[in-house]
């Protein structure tokens, strides 16, 4: 059986990523840095992009459902605001 365990997301730019792992942290949700993998640029020539826009989020099965609320609030919030 596959079991999710990372929900990654994709920004336009790296700029945004920071601002939306910053707001996270602030929020003390945790970010982590994906498809880190791929850096073989050689590879795996469109790498850089994306390991430069995405970040996952907690998803995990013994996620609680008031930490899954408050996550998705949080992601909700950041969404709603102007980043810049």
């Amino acid at each position: 059986d596959n079991v999710l365990h990372k929900f990654v997301l994709q920004f336009n730019s790296s700029k945004e990523v920071m601002s939306f792992q910053n707001f996270m942290r602030g929020k003390k949700i945790q970010t982590s840095a994906e498809l880190l993998w791929m850096e073989d640029s050689n590879k795996y020539p469109n790498a850089k992009k994306l390991i430069e826009t995405t970040c996952s989020i907690p998803y995990y099965y013994s996620l609680s459902e008031e930490a899954c609320s408050y996550i998705c609030r949080s992601l909700s919030t950041f969404l709603k605001k102007p980043i810049g």
